[in-house]
């Protein structure tokens, strides 16, 4: 009796430094002369998981925190500045609605000069203190305007910064590695038609049946599919060899998956 073992998934937990694994708890697949088994949970870690803890422990994701904390600094800053422009545009209103008023009552001040001519002396006064309001007012205008000018700037400076903060974290996420021969289960259940999946649930035979619920399961517990696993590769041997697939067909399935369609370990 030949007994074989796949590594299937695993957990693992990493210190608050993010620099090594304080545990991890592994599931493999045992095959007994080539057929599936059952599911065992060991301690030992299959080859290669030193380099991938490596890999998952290293500076992007810290450059990434720091990033999105800046970003939300900047946003913040630009909401501040936004709201003191709209303050500053509402006393601006507020002085040239001053202005206005002041303009009318001058006017209605000449009117009443030009019909009493015994009281022009006191309307002349009183003419030049509106006069030195109006002054007032339009020299208030124009240093709110100058206010108005620089918050403008520097918002603009701002949006420029969280422009190239944006810039940065599209960049680190794309130079993320991933393996396209690694699928996530949702993108790889989207691949296969209506037809396909009709097929599994309906299929007089129990063995393609309970492929259907493996990959369906999959997709519940968001497991990833590995195209070169032992399992994945009886699977789809099995589909194409009752005819469910056609090579082709198959070959189109199991095409390189594309950055958006790779398994995230996040």
């Amino acid at each position: 009796m030949a007994t074989t073992r796949q590594p299937r998934q695993f957990i693992a937990v990493w210190n608050d430094a993010g620099t090594e694994v304080k545990g991890a708890t592994f599931e493999e697949s045992l095959f007994v002369d080539g057929d599936f088994w059952k599911n065992e949970l060991t301690s030992v870690a299959p080859v290669g998981f030193g380099d991938f803890g490596t890999l998952f422990s290293n500076q992007l994701q810290v450059q990434h925190d720091a990033l999105v904390a800046e970003v939300a600094t900047l946003e913040a800053g630009v909401a501040a500045l936004t709201a003191q422009v709209a303050s500053l545009e509402a006393s601006n209103a507020s002085l040239t609605a001053q202005k206005a008023e002041v303009d009318e009552l001058l006017a209605t001040r000449n009117q009443e000069l030009t019909t009493a001519n015994a009281s022009l002396s006191a309307k002349t006064s009183e003419a030049e203190s509106l006069l030195a309001d109006k002054s007032t007012a339009l020299a208030a205008n124009a240093t709110l305007t100058s206010e108005k000018a620089t918050l403008t700037s520097e918002k603009a400076t701002l949006t420029a910064s969280l422009a190239a903060a944006n810039a940065r974290i599209a960049t680190l996420l794309e130079e993320i590695p991933f393996d396209p021969r690694i699928i996530d289960a949702t993108a790889f259940y989207n691949r296969l038609t209506k037809d396909e999946l009709l097929v599994f649930v309906s299929s007089e035979d129990a063995q393609v049946r309970a492929i259907g619920q493996t990959i369906a399961a999959y997709k519940a517990n968001d497991w990833p599919v590995v195209f070169a696993s032992t399992e994945f590769q009886q699977m789809v041997g099995y589909l194409q060899s009752v005819e469910v697939l056609t090579e082709a067909r198959l070959e189109e399935l199991t095409r390189d998956a594309t950055r958006a369609e790779a398994y995230s370990v996040e």
